[in-house]
């Protein structure tokens, strides 16, 4: 989709829809995680992708846009019971009672999806994921473990694989549950999340991704308003747009 026809789109009928419209191409060669036949769009409809639900959780109503489906009749996914379908980026609808062992390396997202590359990235489906170490390591003032963590690729497949030692901390209860973590990690989270916004903004010019990107977020530990003041100096001229 040429830029100019991105941005008519996105003025009209909102960026998701411009979004979805412009991923056309890019996921003609879906296949379906449980049988591989092509997925393809069949029709639209009002559905609340995971990117609104995160930036406005209370929103009443979506725009429509495209959905995707498996074109064997004869699949599981196509069944009344579950009645399957997956967004533009390949995030599954319905389907909640099957399990997951139904699905190829228990990834729900079509082969060839950015969702099933984040399915093995973040979700770890079908992957180990981590092993907990005795807190006598740490004296038990922490418990360590082993996090997991893995490169894929569109076709769920893993490319690289990594460890690190990870450590939690003891709650109200005395039970080791909240993840202890420096302000070194928190601030590497946010500037990835951060800049991906400016990035976006670059290329498509829509002062709302911007807005995003300054918005501050539920925790106002010195660590997350430390980063968020950083932001505002060192890219004054983008906040400058949206303060």
């Amino acid at each position: 989709m040429e830029k100019e026809e991105f941005i008519r789109i996105t003025k009209e009928e909102g960026l998701e829809v411009a979004l979805a419209m412009s991923a056309r191409q890019e996921n003609k060669d879906w296949k379906c995680p449980i049988c591989k036949s092509p997925v393809k769009i069949a029709g639209q409809e009002s559905y609340e992708t995971l990117s609104e639900h995160v930036t406005d959780p209370n929103a009443t109503s979506q725009p429509k846009r495209d959905v995707y489906k498996c074109t064997n009749q004869e699949c599981i996914c196509n069944d009344s019971k579950h009645d399957v379908f997956w967004s533009y980026n390949g995030e599954m609808y319905g389907g909640f009672m099957i399990d997951d062992e139904e699905f190829i390396g228990e990834n729900n997202a079509p082969f060839g999806s950015f969702e099933r590359k984040m399915n093995v990235e973040i979700g770890k489906d079908g992957l180990k994921s981590e092993i907990y170490l005795h807190p006598a390591w740490c004296l038990w003032l922490l418990q360590p473990y082993i996090e997991y963590h893995y490169k894929g690729d569109v076709m769920g497949n893993v490319v690289k694989k990594w460890f690190t030692v990870e450590f939690l901390k003891k709650n109200e209860r005395g039970k080791y549950s909240y993840k202890f973590s420096t302000c070194w990690s928190t601030w590497k989270h946010k500037w990835f999340d951060f800049y991906s916004k400016i990035k976006a903004y670059k290329e498509h010019k829509q002062l709302n991704v911007l807005k995003s990107a300054f918005k501050p977020v539920f925790n106002r530990a010195w660590d997350h308003r430390w980063f968020e003041g950083a932001m505002k100096i060192l890219f004054w001229r983008y906040y400058k747009k949206v303060k």
